[in-house]
């Protein structure tokens, strides 16, 4: 029985690699896993495949035809891009470029750890000032578009 590979995600999505083909999981019920070509979007691929979980592998079941040719160095890339991005927030080291807007004013205000949770805080002197004598602040927290490693982002404008 064929065992397929786990690949990783930027987002935490499961993903497995069958014969060089990246699946993406549609649903599960039980220990079946029901999986679609990560390519149907872009190719209309209609890649499909079926997996039972034993023993934390994913043991395939069903496989169907691909509309495009497997791409097993892709895999490679993605592992290569996922295990060099920081795991943690803690292991997450802020470049010197980044702590100063391109006109060399300070941008990185604080770096703080408050209750074993890491706080980054961003903006300029002037960004503050704006705010003091603004009588209205508009405030948008999100979780969905930001790397897995950060909880939130929250921006006050």
């Amino acid at each position: 029985m064929y065992i397929c590979e786990i690949v990783s995600s930027n987002r935490n999505k499961d993903k497995i690699n069958v014969y060089g083909y990246i699946m993406l999981k549609d649903k599960n019920r039980n220990h079946n896993y029901y999986w679609y070509c990560e390519k149907w979007d872009i190719l209309k691929c209609n890649g499909r495949a079926s997996t039972i979980l034993t023993k934390d592998q994913y043991n395939l079941v069903k496989f169907s035809e691909h509309n495009h040719a497997a791409e097993a160095s892709q895999i490679k890339v993605i592992q290569a891009i996922v295990s060099d991005k920081p795991q943690t927030l803690e292991s997450f080291i802020i470049p010197e470029n980044m702590k100063r807007t391109l006109d060399g004013v300070d941008f990185l205000v604080r770096d703080l750890i408050i209750s074993n949770k890491r706080l980054l805080i961003f903006t300029t002197s002037a960004n503050i000032n704006y705010l003091a004598q603004s009588s209205i602040w508009i405030m948008d927290g999100t979780f969905k578009t930001i790397p897995n490693i950060f909880k939130q982002l929250y921006t006050i404008h």
